[in-house]
């Protein structure tokens, strides 16, 4: 078995699904050792690491909170507990909005407000403190070659998009500094106003509430990582606020500023193209109603 095959092996098995995604998730593994790619400990050694951990047992976690439906309790104050047959019709009465829910005035300034409050007071720590970050290191050197007459992509060259890099010179620029704290400031309003994108989406389909538990624990999250990309503007942060634009526009049937806020997010990182999978879904949804 050579290499290519090696690999298209579980390539065509996740995508004809022939076998369970748990199986297919280990034949690209189990087959590189058949095949003498490599030895099993340096094949499977990647399975132990933290991370995967960390992830199963976020996994773990979120599944039981949807079974014992405790955020939709979180959500719109819906009882946790319900009866087996019950559970599908209690969990679409629960997230139907009533009138008087949708009626009520949707988050304002004061949210905005908290939300900028909660991630100064989380990201100040680096603003001042030198944490590194291989990101923001590409970032800032682009940018200086940007400010001083280079061009993107021939004299400095990344395999991400423009608008960050461009970002980050521009606020060098008008701050007259090249101090990370600045783009980390941006980096900070960023993470409020997507909060409040959040915050207004779940207004619209559970009620106040949600949109509060919505927008802190998105600025909550974005910091729950090791300091280093914690606290850093990176690509994500950036783009992010876009994604979430073209989902809650597209929400709100304007699919042309939806198409606009994605090609941004884009134009962020790559993987902001994703979120054109939900705008389609709304759209192609409406359109055989």
């Amino acid at each position: 078995m050579t290499e290519v095959q090696t690999c298209a092996l579980p390539i065509s098995a996740w995508i004809t699904e022939i076998l369970p995604l748990p199986v297919t998730a280990l034949v690209g593994a189990v087959a590189c050792v058949m095949a003498g790619v490599a030895p099993a400990k340096e094949v499977f050694r990647p399975f132990s690491e933290p991370l995967v951990f960390l992830f199963i047992g976020s996994f773990m976690l979120a599944e039981a909170i949807r079974v014992h439906r405790l955020d939709m309790f979180a959500a719109v104050g819906a009882p946790p507990a319900a009866e087996d047959g019950d559970v599908a019709e209690a969990t679409l009465s629960t997230t139907r909005i009533d009138a008087p829910a949708s009626r009520r005035a949707a988050p304002g300034i004061g949210l905005l407000l908290l939300l900028l409050v909660v991630a100064a007071a989380l990201r100040v720590p680096g603003w001042v403190v030198p944490v590194f970050n291989s990101d923001e290191s590409f970032l800032a050197t682009q940018a200086e070659v940007l400010n001083h007459g280079g061009r993107l992509y021939e004299d400095a060259a990344d395999r991400k998009p423009p608008i960050v890099p461009y970002l980050y010179a521009a606020t060098f620029r008008v701050l007259h500094t090249t101090g990370l704290w600045s783009v980390r400031l941006l980096a900070t309003i960023a993470v409020a106003l997507t909060g409040w994108l959040l915050a207004l989406e779940a207004h619209r389909r559970w009620g106040t509430r949600a949109a509060w538990l919505a927008g802190l624990l998105f600025v909550l999250g974005t910091v729950a990582f090791a300091p280093q990309d914690g606290q850093a503007a990176n690509f994500e942060i950036f783009m992010l606020l876009p994604m979430s634009a073209g989902v809650v526009l597209a929400a709100r049937r304007r699919p042309a500023s939806a198409g606009v806020a994605i090609a941004l997010a884009t134009l962020c990182k790559q993987t902001g193209a994703a979120a054109l999978l939900p705008v389609l879904y709304l759209e192609i949804g409406r359109a055989h109603v």
